[in-house]
């Protein structure tokens, strides 16, 4: 049985009958009504959420102690959330100090997920002058709602690559129940203080719990008129939503604040009977919640090394061994995953790479396929780590084999922080820091790429950025060089015409004597080319900063 529409179709019959009633049977009401019905607007700001409403709060028959009344709400937020909250309730004042009531809702929301969720909420409260306590169930449909697509995932399964598919995660409204408590302090010139402490939990099978306190202090002004001016403060807290701290602000109109009716309502109210239009509190929307989809396979997985081998595992390194020693036993084709979780990595040796490693720090993401051709994106284990050459005449790592990858380190110390001195290298993700004499050494190689490379304070500031020997297509983008004496140096002992296609893009070069110098007297760039874009030149010293000739860089000289 669908409870949410079942309730919905009683609440709008049961109010259109009594409303129709009241109006052709005046015996019903009093000519002149004790309670009206009133609009509301009410606003909700956070840092994460701001939420508008509007609700009409209706009146449909009453006596001196009791109250039939209608409340409907219609709600919208800036998660692209809207949601009609349709109530019918009674109120009885039992005696001279209290008032209990009940009431029940049909909710509809459209969720930022554009799924539509329906419930009911049934609730009872006891109120006094001062005091008020409350507690709602709320009641949705079990339907699931699919979010988004499929998914895959990547992890680590006995030392092996897998990924694991899974259908469209889900989404449903939440079954749950809340409380409150309410004090109330009266204060001059009909203004009042009310401060609320609760809680709510809401949970459903395979979803996490939504559960957690929450609190509200609001300051109103009562006029004489009928208005009433709400401020105040509300803040939650839950392990799924986090906290939310919101800044309330709710206008109350009277209907008899718009004229056109003969009937004056009775302003000689006492407290106990102003407090029978108390707006009722409720979860301000059906709360949903989310989970993955279906397991639907397992999967092996691997990873493709920059010369096509795949590997389906990983060596792990870190400061507890001999890192030298360890790439090297590596072998080569191999991922080696390097941790620096156990603190700074020293060596007095350089680290010499062997054919086809890839060198990553640990916390770096990288893509896996499986048998099937999925891809998905793997967390390597363990955080970036900083590799210190403590040897000042050795090179940290020299790239001795074709076809290598350093990715997510940081390397300092040593002589040159990566010697670079054989084919199809790449570096991404690099801080080369507070080296002896050059932070990248490029020595007769080719197809060279440095991505995402921060290079600063080289020899103090003496030394080159990137020192070039011989080498054939050259591409530095997304990087910077700063604290320097030349960022880029080309060596005037290189063979006319051994140096091809050398291109930035997205560079800074900050602090440094010479952005660029070729000692043309013995070379020339004889062919290939040279280009340059995006390239940023800050705080430079010498003005003469491009000295050769076929290098062009926006047309920006040093400032």
């Amino acid at each position: 049985m669908n409870i949410g529409y079942q309730l919905k179709n009683t609440i709008l019959y049961t109010t259109t009958c009594l409303m129709a009633l009241q109006m052709s049977t005046p015996s019903l009401a009093q000519d002149a009504p004790k309670w009206e019905g009133h609009i509301e607007a009410e606003g909700k700001i956070s840092n994460e959420r701001s939420i508008g409403e509007g609700s009409v709060f209706i009146p449909v028959w009453q006596d001196d102690t009791s109250m039939l009344f209608t409340d409907i709400r219609g709600k919208f937020d800036n998660k692209d959330s809207e949601e009609i909250n349709l109530g019918l309730g009674y109120r009885r004042q039992i005696n001279n100090n209290w008032i209990l009531g009940g009431y029940a809702f049909y909710d509809r929301r459209n969720s930022g997920n554009d799924n539509t969720f329906h419930q009911a909420t049934i609730g009872v409260e006891a109120m006094s002058e001062d005091l008020e306590f409350r507690i709602n169930g709320y009641i949705p449909e079990s339907t699931e709602e699919d979010v988004g697509s499929a998914t895959s995932t990547a992890s680590m399964n006995a030392g092996n690559f897998q990924i694991q598919s899974y259908g469209a995660p889900k989404e449903r409204a939440l079954p749950g129940v809340d409380i409150e408590v309410g004090k109330g302090f009266y204060l001059p010139e009909n203004w009042e203080v009310w401060a609320y402490a609760g809680g709510y939990h809401f949970d459903a099978s395979g979803y996490e719990d939504v559960t957690g306190p929450r609190g509200r202090i609001e300051l109103s002004k009562n006029f004489d008129n009928g208005m009433r001016f709400t401020a105040g403060l509300e803040s939650q807290t839950d392990d799924v939503r986090g906290g939310q701290t919101f800044g309330i602000a709710r206008l109350r109109m009277p209907f008899s604040a718009f004229g056109g009716g003969d009937k004056t309502p009775s302003r000689n109210l006492s407290k106990l009977d102003q407090r029978m239009t108390t707006r009722i509190i409720r979860d301000v929307d059906i709360v949903s919640g989310e989970q993955q989809g279906d397991l639907l396979n397992t999967e092996a997985a691997t990873f493709e090394l920059d010369n096509g081998t795949k590997v389906s595992s990983f060596t792990t390194i870190d400061a507890t061994g001999n890192i030298a020693a360890d790439v090297t036993a590596a072998g080569a084709n191999s991922l080696i995953v390097i941790d620096g979780s156990a603190g700074t990595i020293n060596t007095g040796s350089t680290i010499t790479t062997q054919t086809e490693q890839a060198l990553i720090g640990g916390g770096a993401t990288i893509t896996v396929a499986g048998t099937s051709g999925t891809t998905a994106s793997l967390t390597l284990p363990g955080s970036r780590p900083v590799i210190n050459g403590t040897n000042a005449g050795l090179d940290v790592i020299r790239l001795q084999q074709e076809s290598n990858r350093l990715q997510n380190l940081t390397i300092q110390g040593g002589n040159d922080g990566v010697r670079i001195a054989n084919d199809d290298q790449k570096l991404k993700n690099l801080t080369i820091q507070n080296t002896g004499r050059n932070g990248i050494h490029v020595g007769d190689s080719d197809n060279i790429e440095l991505d995402g490379i921060i290079i600063d304070s080289v020899n103090g500031g003496a030394g080159h950025g990137i020192f070039l020997d011989a080498y054939n297509d050259l591409s530095i983008k997304t990087s910077t060089i700063k604290n320097a004496n030349f960022a880029i140096h080309s060596n005037l002992l290189v063979p006319p015409g051994s140096q091809q296609n050398l291109s930035f893009d997205n560079v800074t070069v900050d602090n440094v004597n010479v952005v660029y110098q070729h000692d043309s007297f013995i070379a020339r760039f004889t062919s290939g080319a040279i280009t340059a874009t995006n390239v940023t030149v800050a705080n430079c010293v010498n003005n003469g900063t491009i000295t050769d000739s076929t290098l062009t860089i926006n047309g920006v000289a040093c400032p």
